[in-house]
């Protein structure tokens, strides 16, 4: 594999909310959509750095991890119980403000055993939602779990785009 530029380490911060460690590692060669890598609980951004942002960014993309507010290197973690869901996405909110990007799901397999569901979710991926041609399409697998109180959560998510001998074709 083809060595990868240095990881660049930033900060992102507006008055009203906590600064946030950023990190990037850029492509040799930028020919493919940025990618937006963003952890679970009880991690951080850097738990991206030594696999997934060094395969990506070989492979064209522009990687950036974020560490959401009381995570690794952001401000917050005093507060970190008291941070909610719109409190995350407001941390995503700038970087996709900044990188166009729409997926339209096309077709859904869901099986459900109790508590515990697996979603299949077919994707095509635009950079604006009037392209006539999607930039990508693919998969999603979602895992879930159905808490106490009736709701369902993501436990985790793994996607593949489409490429030469890897179709979605029906699901």
């Amino acid at each position: 594999m083809a060595a990868v530029p240095d990881l660049a380490v930033d900060t992102l911060k507006a008055p009203w909310q906590p600064r946030l460690q950023m990190l990037g590692m850029s492509a040799r060669e930028s020919t493919r959509p940025p990618i937006l890598m963003v952890h679970g609980a009880y991690t951080h951004a850097a738990s991206w750095m030594r696999t997934f942002m060094p395969w990506f960014a070989a492979r064209g993309h522009d990687v950036h991890a974020l560490s959401l507010r009381g995570h690794g290197g952001s401000d917050g973690r005093h507060l970190i119980d008291a941070w909610g869901l719109d409190d995350y996405r407001a941390d995503v909110a700038d970087f996709f403000a900044a990188h166009a990007f729409f997926e339209v799901e096309t077709a859904r397999r869901l099986h459900v055993f109790g508590n515990i569901a697996h979603a299949w979710s077919v994707y095509e991926a635009r950079t604006a939602p009037d392209d006539e041609t999607p930039e990508r399409r693919g998969i999603n697998s979602i895992q879930l779990y159905r808490g106490e109180d009736g709701r369902w959560r993501i436990i985790s998510m793994i996607w593949d785009n489409e490429r030469p001998g890897i179709t979605v074709g029906d699901i």
